[in-house]
């Protein structure tokens, strides 16, 4: 049986250090210097030791598979390796119980996990899809890997990696779960409340932030008005629900989905967690995803990001 395999979503962002304005990947980042970041980790793993009270080591390399330099489009995906280095110990077969070697505290065993990165040209943002297995995955250690190599190199630039949740994955999620719960937020007090504290003060300088909860254990009916909200997050500056004749700063949503609970957020996608199960839409090759499996649920994604993008786009919001 295949071993749980999730990919994970983001968007990529580059700025210069110290400044708030999103520079063009294209320009940037993929004109050389991430070539040269591949090349650099070839010889110089990425030595994630920030405990320095430990001497264990969290060690990197990165394996391109295919890098395609299009008119429209900059695409590399391949394999990140990681492992953790510091204990020394006997390596056993685990069914005969063999002896096998012994591992040194400089030893690691690396375990592959996989990486796509999409670049449009002339934009201010990418895609990156990465392999996710259970609590495992290597979103961060990518992140902090292409830092320290600016760092290292002098290079004033600094990038990151933002969650985003595909349009399929959460209608996937709402057409499957259950709604438990959901928060309706304002980060102002309405009058009724705010008229409540002592006329000494004024109300336009009272902070706070008031919200709705409504709960109910049969699951609430408002799905399809959740998937509207899906494709207008981001384009206001509050959620706006008609039905309801009321605006908000954030709407968010408990839901019961695969046996757990999952708050997903309307305004604040980047707040969602953006993994997608593919376990039984891959290929396997000794126990592993197939690297053109992988890509082909990638593109999927892919799309599906650049979809909501485009409609942002129209719309005066891209």
């Amino acid at each position: 049986m295949a071993k749980l395999t999730l990919l994970s979503t983001y968007i990529i962002r580059l700025r210069h250090k110290n400044k708030q304005d999103d520079l063009f990947l294209s320009d940037e980042l993929f004109e050389g210097h991430f070539d040269d970041f591949l090349i650099y980790r070839e010889n110089n793993h990425y030595l994630n030791d920030k405990n320095k009270s430990s001497k264990k080591s969290l060690k990197t390399k990165f394996e391109l598979v295919k890098a395609v330099y299009g008119e429209l489009n900059t695409v590399y995906y391949g394999i990140l390796f990681t492992g953790l280095s510091g204990e020394s110990g006997e390596v056993i077969d685990d069914i005969s119980g063999e002896d096998l070697y012994t591992m040194d505290e400089s030893h690691a065993k690396m375990a592959p996990m996989y990486f796509y990165l999409k670049v449009p040209k002339k934009r201010k943002f990418g895609y990156l899809v990465v392999e996710r297995r259970g609590n495992y995955g290597i979103k961060q250690l990518f992140n902090e890997s292409i830092n320290d190599f600016f760092y290292k190199n002098a290079i004033d630039l600094k990038i990151s990696f933002n969650n985003f949740l595909v349009s399929t994955v959460f209608q996937k999620i709402i057409e499957k779960g259950v709604i438990k719960e959901i928060e309706f937020i304002k980060h102002e007090l309405p009058s009724d409340i705010a008229d409540l504290y002592d006329k000494g003060h004024e109300t336009k300088q009272i902070r706070g932030k008031f919200k709705k909860v409504f709960v109910a254990t049969a699951g609430f009916p408002v799905k399809g008005i959740l998937n509207k909200l899906y494709w207008q997050s981001g384009r206001t500056e509050m959620v706006e629900i008609p039905e309801l004749d009321d605006k908000f700063n954030e709407v968010s949503f408990e839901i019961e989905y695969n046996g757990s609970k999952k708050t997903i957020y309307m305004k604040n996608i980047g707040q969602n967690t953006p993994d997608f199960n593919v376990t039984e839409q891959l290929e396997y090759d000794r126990g592993r995803p197939t690297i053109e499996s992988l890509v082909r649920q990638t593109e999927v994604l892919i799309h599906d990001m650049e979809t909501y993008h485009e409609s942002l786009t129209k719309n005066g919001n891209g």
